[in-house]
């Protein structure tokens, strides 16, 4: 039955197909589920492996993307932990089929071993696992310092199929010496590098942090098509920190800033001030800086700017700046609602906002364009009302050519 609701060889690719495939498998699956009771327990275990490598055979002919398999794959998967877990072998059979398992591809349809498999193996099985993992990983060549680029995605997949159990039970143990050791043999890039440096930091081990900090900066000097790592300076910051050095902190914070401004870097800047007990404006020196930087590729330094004096709560300045200055659309609307007391303000800005996304060209941003023009209906006096009609009139005219925008602009301000 399994053979018969499982085929190969199906080349299917259509949704409804692949569909109707894995829901004549689901029923086998429920089936077997209800009848696994009645069989010896070996028997049980060998149709669902032979059920699970059925599907695994079937899926290289199959486009799955809609994930149909999963009902079945975790269901089978349910029953393999709890056939194993009744089947009566010595723990040493266990965990050498398991390791079976592990090592063929297969595995990724069983559920993840040998963390499903705790309760099953104990601490007798975990060992031999480990043990057992632990042999091959001992036969492979040290990795660290060599940079990715110059090793094959082939040379380093046995290390990430071995590493990834043996860290699991390295962390079970509580063996952060062994985490380190493992970390460290497959340490490609100076992010792999850095995470043993936190890993350090972490369990208050600085020394050892500030050595792997070193060897991630000294990779990262090699590496081809070297990126701003500011990742080696956020934990730069942390050691600086755990050390008490604050305002060498801050003085890297603020180079950190400088290369990649941003709100969340503003943030970070003003809190490491207010640790480090600086009592600099940061705020007048970041603004000031962002100034001389408005003509620098990336988020425009003028949104920035805006966004910091939103934070500072100055609402004022983010509106003037936004009167003087093209802004992005999301925070020009934040600084327009923030300052719905200043009228004769925001009522240009709601006509910007609304030209901007009547030039997408686009029905759903015609829809709210007209939506900006309704909320500011809304929102303004009565005496700025025919100030915002006259700016409906001259918008209709601008824009008869967009048809689906003039008839939709009609039906919401009759003219």
């Amino acid at each position: 039955r399994i053979t018969k609701a499982i085929p190969y060889n199906r080349d299917l690719y259509r949704y409804a197909q692949v569909r109707s495939f894995f829901a004549r498998v689901e029923v086998l699956v429920e089936t077997l589920q209800q009848l696994s009771t009645g069989f010896a327990a070996e028997r049980a275990l060998e149709l669902i492996d032979y059920a699970l490598l059925r599907i695994n055979r079937a899926l290289r002919t199959i486009d799955d993307s809609g994930g149909f398999r999963f009902y079945s794959v975790e269901t089978l998967g349910e029953l393999h932990i709890q056939v194993l877990a009744e089947i009566g072998w010595p723990i040493k059979k266990i965990a050498g089929y398991l390791l079976d398992l592990y090592a063929d591809e297969i595995a990724e349809l069983y559920p993840k071993i040998p963390v499903s498999y705790l309760s099953i193996l104990g601490d007798e099985g975990l060992n031999i696992f480990n043990d057992a993992l632990q042999a091959e990983w001992d036969e492979l060549p040290s990795l660290e310092g060599k940079p990715d680029q110059q090793i094959e995605w082939r040379t380093q997949q046995p290390y990430w199929n071995l590493q990834a159990p043996l860290l699991f039970i390295a962390r079970q143990r509580g063996d952060l010496d062994g985490e380190i050791a493992l970390r460290a043999k497959i340490a490609t890039s100076d992010h792999l590098l850095l995470d043993i440096s936190k890993l350090c930091l972490q369990h208050d081990r600085l020394e050892e942090a500030i050595d792997w900090w070193q060897k991630a900066a000294e990779l990262a000097k090699k590496s081809i098509s070297p990126a701003r790592n500011f990742g080696l300076a956020e934990q730069e910051i942390k050691i600086l920190c755990y050390q008490e050095k604050f305002d060498q902190a801050l003085e890297l914070r603020w180079s950190v800033f400088q290369r990649s401004p941003g709100l969340e870097r503003y943030r970070q800047l003003t809190a490491m001030a207010r640790q480090a007990g600086d009592e600099s404006n940061w705020y007048q020196k970041s603004v000031e800086y962002l100034d001389s930087q408005t003509d620098r590729p990336g988020q425009s330094a003028y949104d920035l700017i805006a966004e910091i004096h939103l934070h500072e709560r100055h609402p004022e300045r983010a509106l003037s700046l936004a009167t003087n200055q093209e802004l992005n659309p999301s925070i020009l609307l934040e600084i327009i609602r923030i300052n719905r007391d200043q009228q004769t303000e925001i009522l240009p800005l709601y006509i910007r906002l609304a030209e901007f996304n009547i030039q997408r060209s686009k029905n759903d941003a015609y829809h709210e364009a007209i939506n900006l023009l309704k909320e500011a209906r809304t929102v303004l006096d009565e005496a700025l009302q025919e100030n915002l009609n006259n700016e409906v009139v001259g918008l209709h005219g601008k824009y008869k050519a967009k048809r689906n925008f003039k008839k939709w602009l009609e039906e919401s301000f009759p003219l």
